[in-house]
């Protein structure tokens, strides 16, 4: 009977160990696993650093573009309200020439 006892808790202690070792190897394995999928994760994220950096970039030289069309504009603007202030002030002053002509007096 005690030769029973000693048998079933040898079973035991050697199903316990063989159990442990198995799961220690699934966990190692696992780790593995995780560490596999973890790197690919890690090229996936590289590559879209470099489309997002790449993006950037253009984005940046479409935006800078932009503001330098948009600075040539106002100073094509500016020198056209010039001009159109300069044409202005020559007919007015030919207009107050023609009034002068036309009232009779003589232009100052």
């Amino acid at each position: 009977m005690d030769t029973d006892l000693i048998m079933v808790g040898a079973a035991l202690a050697a199903l316990m160990i063989g159990l442990f070792g198995w799961l220690k190897a699934d966990n190692a394995r696992l780790g593995d696993r995780l560490d596999e999928r973890i790197d690919g994760l890690d090229e996936r994220i590289g590559g879209l650093d470099e489309r997002i950096g790449g993006l950037d970039q253009k984005i940046n030289g479409r935006i800078d573009n932009l503001r330098q069309e948009m600075h040539q504009g106002f100073a094509e603007q500016c020198a056209e309200t010039g001009e159109l202030r300069e044409r202005m002030a020559r007919l007015e002053g030919l207009l107050a020439g023609l009034r002068e002509a036309i009232s009779g007096r003589t232009a100052a």
